[in-house]
């Protein structure tokens, strides 16, 4: 795929992926759709902006935040990972607080434009910012899963409203961690998508079919103060 005027066009049609994702269950990842240099400086940013912002859980969140997760007790699914969530206001900018800057801001809304455009056209969704008439909305989200011991278990969403899953990778194998990462289980064997995968594409799949991500770098030490790990950018609706 290639990004032409802040759109990610496919070089098939978004209607061809949807009869693979959506009809068939197969797993799609389009490739070299960002360059490298500028995820890794957009990475680096969120990854400050994080450092600078106090961490917080909010229930009913105004402003965007960050969170670590250690095997939340209330979470369904275990998980080891660094989330960082984005809100938007009414122009569609991100909401960061007294940490942010114009730079993180316009990134945020780069990447996040362009994956929801992707996601509306491949799944014949409507989403956006600001809440639908039902009160859904798109939440933009960085995850970075620590070398050291990040994870997320087996886990599936419903398939209603948002259908298919989008998975920028901001991330290398070997180079930013060693091991783990996303893998699939459409039916009886599982699918390691890192092995297909690069820092700039996008992993689409069908929301219901279970997944999950494997231990990231058992065998370092975990340091929730480094950027080692495995990064991602997905786009809950």
């Amino acid at each position: 795929a290639q990004l032409q005027d802040g759109q990610v066009v496919p070089s098939i049609s978004c209607e061809a992926i949807a009869d693979k994702v959506i009809g068939c269950g197969d797993v799609v990842i389009l490739k070299s759709v960002f360059d490298r240099e500028p995820l890794i400086r957009f990475r680096d940013r969120v990854f400050q902006w994080g450092i600078a912002t106090e961490l917080t859980n909010p229930k009913s969140p105004t402003v965007s935040y960050h969170r670590i997760d250690e095997n939340p007790p209330l979470s369904k699914t275990n998980r080891i990972l660094h989330g960082y969530s984005f809100l938007f206001d009414e122009n569609n900018q991100a909401i960061l607080g007294e940490h942010g800057d114009a730079v993180l801001i316009e990134e945020i809304g780069r990447y996040s434009d362009a994956l929801i455009s992707l996601q509306n056209r491949i799944a014949g969704t409507s989403g956006g910012y600001a809440p639908d008439a039902s009160g859904q909305y798109m939440r933009p989200h960085v995850i970075r899963y620590p070398s050291g011991g990040g994870f997320g278990g087996v886990h599936e969403h419903p398939p209603e409203p948002q259908r298919i899953g989008l998975i920028l990778t901001m991330s290398d194998t070997g180079v930013d961690c060693q091991t783990g990462g996303t893998r699939f289980k459409p039916e009886d064997t599982w699918l390691d998508a890192e092995e297909y995968q690069e820092m700039g594409d996008i992993c689409i799949f069908k929301y219901n079919i279970p997944h999950d991500i494997s231990i990231v770098d058992e065998s370092e030490k975990l340091d929730w103060s480094s950027r080692r790990g495995r990064w991602t950018m997905i786009m809950p609706y």
